[in-house]
């Protein structure tokens, strides 16, 4: 009886311990990438899915971001409901990344449709203190307009078309191609504007003028 009784303790014991444990294993952090970021976040539309406190980073390998996304967890629990915690696909997030000129991983909170970037030491107090008021020491900004892909190709077209003027160059290959037919494309329109009118009008003019004549006759 003695060995039943302590043999339910124990199981007791080792389930309660089990269920600590799941409980820190918890995790409510949000990735999100260039499919889904102004969707979930809602940064240029209103903001109301709530606030959001992200890591960006550029893509590739990130030494930082383990040590960080280890903090995000445990935010992530301690502001369940109240704050989102998210993290910024590096690989799948090239135009989320170019939008908010990301270089170097950066902790980014968002608020009311402003931004504040998080520069303090990366401890779950200190971080929370700041989402829960402490950024309003710093001045917000606006976040940047979404871009599409539209977008970075004409930026990167510019980019690259004032770079091979100011080396005294010809533009990289594609931005040559794509001037080339541009160029073309200019040429043949202008040349259908400036061409002569049919000559259809000037037939009518012969006949109603010989028309006259032999009326006159």
């Amino acid at each position: 009886m003695i060995k039943q009784i302590l043999m339910l303790f124990v199981i007791l014991i080792l389930r309660t311990t089990q269920g600590q444990q799941d409980g820190n294993d918890e995790n409510y952090v949000v990735t999100l990438n260039d499919s889904d970021f102004e969707h979930k976040t809602q940064i240029s539309t209103g903001m109301t899915t709530g606030d959001w406190f992200i890591l960006m980073a550029p893509k590739g390998d990130c030494k930082k971001c383990a040590g960080i996304e280890k903090i995000l967890k445990q935010l992530s629990t301690e502001f369940r409901g109240r704050i989102n915690i998210a993290v910024l696909d590096r690989d799948h997030s090239r135009l989320t990344q170019r939008r908010f000129k990301i270089k170097t991983p950066v902790l980014k909170f968002f608020r009311s449709g402003f931004q504040w970037e998080y520069k303090g030491m990366v401890a779950q107090s200190n971080i929370a203190n700041f989402i829960t008021g402490g950024y309003q020491s710093q001045t917000g900004y606006r976040p940047p307009k979404p871009i599409d892909a539209i977008d970075a190709w004409q930026e990167d077209f510019v980019k690259e078309m004032k770079a091979a003027y100011k080396e005294k160059r010809l533009p990289e290959k594609d931005t040559l191609i794509v001037t080339l037919i541009g160029l073309g494309v200019g040429l043949l329109v202008l040349a259908c504007i400036c061409a002569p009118k049919s000559t259809g009008e000037g037939n009518e003019k012969t006949a109603s003028k010989r028309q006259s004549k032999k009326k006159n006759k």
